[in-house]
């Protein structure tokens, strides 16, 4: 199997692209076994990978600037490039990919987002593979599990233009979209636009706000599938809110706590914001902060340790029970 890695960068006197990933032929992402990527002008870089596709048939993968041997420069790569492979030995995958810096609004990509707030608990699968296809790939984190992200264009395979018709993308490595497409039913030049479809009301909400995207044609191989990634996709419409409420959990006193809340009042806490259809609860810092045993030790941005919980929060009544009968009954 070939990977066959394009990217721009305009590199400075004695820089070079290097690309490391998750197999042993990228280097295992170990830093010193990056692969150098070749040029003839210092800004078209290229290399064709020779590879055996993984048992998971994932490769990940990232960028790197190289200078006299070392790493001076990395894209960001808190999501890193995903790229789902066949089986099959011979298929070649064409990577047109850009330099990732860091994206705006990049706090949609956290795991506060991803992993809680617009979560996608259960994932389509990977794209399915063609002989000859057309992976297109795009990064929309503001989307929750209500919605996907879908294509539509100016070709029967992608609707001709009816959203109700549009093919809708995979979130296998959500916040990063992807379809393939069976590129030889594509009559290029190719235009299309992604959309945001409602997948309750089976019905499309929006159009992304920008001109059609054009692709004129790019010489597909019969067993090949060029990867079109690092697209970014934003709708007209406002932006995500979600209500909430900051408090210490040492105010949160119940019937059952010892003058001040721990963490079983916590859970009590969360309850009500979720039955309030709150989306988050701040609290303070909730490290050990014991030093002087006096009412200073209060203040809970003292910390003497940012790994210790301070035991003023536990929760008694989830601690057991004493074997002395005598000594539970006076506690």
């Amino acid at each position: 199997m070939i990977l066959s890695f394009h990217i721009e960068y305009r590199t400075s006197w004695g820089e070079e692209v290097r690309v490391l990933g998750s197999i042993l032929e990228l280097g295992n992402n170990q830093p010193g076994k990056a692969i150098p990527l070749q040029t003839v002008d210092g800004i078209h870089w290229t290399l064709d990978a020779d590879i055996q596709a993984p048992e998971n048939g994932i490769v990940q993968y990232s960028y790197h600037i190289y200078r006299d041997g070392k790493d001076t420069r990395t894209e960001w790569n808190s999501l890193p490039r995903t790229l789902y492979v066949s089986a099959d030995k011979k298929k070649v995958y064409r990577l047109q990919d850009c330099w990732k810096n860091l994206p705006e609004q990049q706090y949609f990509y956290t795991s506060a987002f991803t992993e809680s707030l617009l979560a996608h608990p259960e994932r389509n699968a990977a794209p399915k593979s063609h002989k000859k296809g057309l992976l297109i790939k795009a990064y929309a984190p503001c989307i929750d599990n209500d919605h996907c992200l879908g294509i539509c264009g100016n070709q029967k395979v992608l609707g001709d233009w009816d959203a109700d018709k549009a093919v809708l993308m995979s979130d296998a490595n959500f916040p990063e979209w992807q379809v393939e497409v069976d590129a030889s039913k594509i009559s290029f030049p190719l235009e299309y636009k992604f959309i945001l479809y409602n997948k309750k009301e089976r019905r499309a909400v929006a159009w992304e706000n920008n001109p059609n995207r054009y692709m004129a044609d790019p010489q597909i191989g019969a067993n090949e599938t060029l990867v079109i990634g690092d697209r970014y996709v934003y709708f007209a419409l406002p932006d995500w809110k979600g209500a909430g409420v900051a408090v210490p959990i040492f105010s949160l006193r119940s019937e059952k706590s010892f003058g001040v809340g721990d963490f079983g009042d916590l859970k009590q806490m969360i309850d009500w914001a979720v039955l309030t259809r709150q989306k988050a609860v701040q609290i303070l810092p909730i490290n050990d902060t014991t030093m002087t045993h006096t009412w200073t030790d209060s203040y809970p941005y003292n910390s003497i340790s940012i790994y210790a919980f301070h035991p003023m929060y536990a929760d008694l009544k989830q601690m057991g029970t004493l074997k002395d009968k005598k000594a539970m009954a006076e506690f």
